[in-house]
C-alpha cells in the first residue's frame, strides 16, 4: 500500500505499468489516502485535500493505462494528450485500503479490490456488505490483520485459531502484518507457516 496523495500520479502510473510488465501482470497497485498529517507536512502536500486528489489521481492512472496518453480533463491532473509507455497488457488492478465510508466509495468507484485494516470479522462483514451495495461491478474483498505482539508461537497460535472465523466472513484474501522488526517478523512468519491450523489457508 502506498499513500497516493503524497506522490506524483504520472510517476506512479509509469511505475505500476512497468512492474505489471515485469511481473507478468501479477502486480496489484495498493493505495490509501494516508492519515498521518506529519507525512504531508514533511512533503509539502495538502492534508485536507488528500481524498479529492486521490480520486483524481486514480482516474488519471486508469486513463494512462487504458489509452496510452489520451487527453484527460481534470482540474488537478488534466493534460491535452501525449505518449505514455509502457502501456500494461491490461489495466493494473487497483486495491483501495481503508474502512471509512469515503474509502468504500472510492473502492466502489475506482477499485478492483478493497482491503480492510484494524477491524475484526464482524465489522469486516458489515463494511464488505456496504461496499457491495455501492459498487456497480464486483470488488474483491480482502482483510489485513496484525500479529505484532507476543512470542512467535503465541502469535501463530492465536492467528491460526482465527482463520476459520475470517474464512467465514467471505474475505477472499487475508494479509498478515508480522510487526516492524524484521527478525521477529520472520520468526512469527515461520511459526504461522508451520502451524497445522494455518495450512489450508496458506498461499504458496
Amino acid at each position: 500500500m502506498l499513500v497516493l496523495p503524497l506522490r506524483n500520479p504520472y510517476v506512479v502510473a509509469k511505475q505500476a505499468a512497468t512492474l505489471a510488465r515485469l511481473s507478468g501482470d501479477r502486480f496489484v497497485l495498493g493505495i490509501g489516502v494516508g492519515w498521518e498529517r506529519f507525512e504531508f507536512d514533511a512533503t509539502g502536500a495538502d492534508f485536507t485535500t488528500r481524498g479529492a486528489r486521490t480520486d483524481s489521481a486514480l482516474r488519471l492512472i486508469r486513463n494512462l493505462h487504458t489509452t496510452g496518453g489520451a487527453a484527460f480533463d481534470d482540474p488537478r491532473y488534466g493534460h491535452p494528450g501525449g505518449y505514455f509507455t509502457p502501456v500494461p497488457h491490461r489495466p493494473v488492478p487497483i486495491m483501495v485500503g481503508g474502512v471509512s465510508d469515503a474509502a468504500l466509495r472510492r473502492a466502489a468507484r475506482h477499485g478492483d479490490r478493497w482491503q480492510s485494516h484494524g477491524i475484526g470479522p464482524e465489522d469486516f462483514v458489515e463494511r464488505a456488505t456496504h461496499l457491495r451495495s455501492l459498487a456497480d461491478c464486483p470488488v474483491a474483498t480482502d482483510a489485513r490483520i496484525s500479529i505484532a505482539r507476543g512470542s512467535a508461537a503465541e502469535a501463530a497460535g492465536t492467528t491460526a485459531a482465527e482463520l476459520d472465523t475470517w474464512a467465514a466472513t467471505g474475505a477472499e484474501r487475508l494479509t498478515v502484518w508480522f510487526g516492524p522488526d524484521v527478525t521477529t517478523a520472520a520468526e512469527r512468519m515461520r511459526a504461522l507457516a508451520t502451524h497445522p491450523q494455518a495450512h489450508p489457508y496458506l498461499v504458496r
